[in-house]
């Protein structure tokens, strides 16, 4: 099906995340190269200014849970270069921009 934009050039782009439950796996990947190769081919193949939002899903206590009892946290900081500060920078923007969309 043929694509148009509603303004020339101009494309507002915004869609859910996948609702993680556990681990990352090579479907989630998958997902989210895909819509990386849309946007990619929407600017520099068609020239068109893509404005590209992206929701994340919200943490509910089930989510959370689960992230405990497998430890979650502590094992992704035994297995990357990342501080505590600077993952907490990233959350702290991660928001800023949120509150920014919101109002």
């Amino acid at each position: 099906e043929l694509f148009l934009s509603i303004d020339t050039k101009q494309v507002n782009w915004c869609h859910c995340d996948t609702i993680v439950r556990d681990e990352c796996d090579i479907n989630h990947a998958r997902f989210l190269i895909s819509l990386d190769i849309i946007r990619r081919v929407l600017t520099d193949y068609f020239h068109n200014n893509v404005h590209y939002c992206m929701n994340l899903t919200d943490i509910d206590d089930e989510i959370i849970k689960k992230a405990r009892e497998k430890h979650l946290i502590e094992n992704y900081m035994n297995n990357t270069s990342m501080t505590i500060e600077k993952i907490l920078e990233d959350c702290q923007l991660a928001l800023q921009v949120r509150c920014k969309i919101e109002q």
